[in-house]
């Protein structure tokens, strides 16, 4: 059954693809909230990134004020 559906499936989608469109952002091309879906899809992804690479950052710099031995106020600055 499945050697027949698969392809009957790709066929109506080749056939009619207005219907056949599965994603949010491209079914609402006439409408004005594309940009909104695509502007969501831009935030939902990099927060996530953001969020690991503040914790990393502060974990970090905490880490390194408490390290035994040095004191972060007599630290030298880096050479640029």
């Amino acid at each position: 059954m499945n050697r027949i559906a698969a392809p009957g499936f790709a066929t109506l989608a080749l056939l009619a693809p207005r219907v056949s469109e599965a994603c949010a952002v491209c079914s609402f091309r006439d409408d004005g909230s594309q940009l909104g879906f695509l502007l969501g899809t831009l935030i939902m992804t990099t927060l996530p990134f953001l969020v690991i690479g503040s914790i990393i950052f502060f974990v970090r710099r905490h880490l390194r004020a408490a390290a035994p031995g040095e004191d972060p106020a007599r630290r030298a600055p880096v050479p640029r």
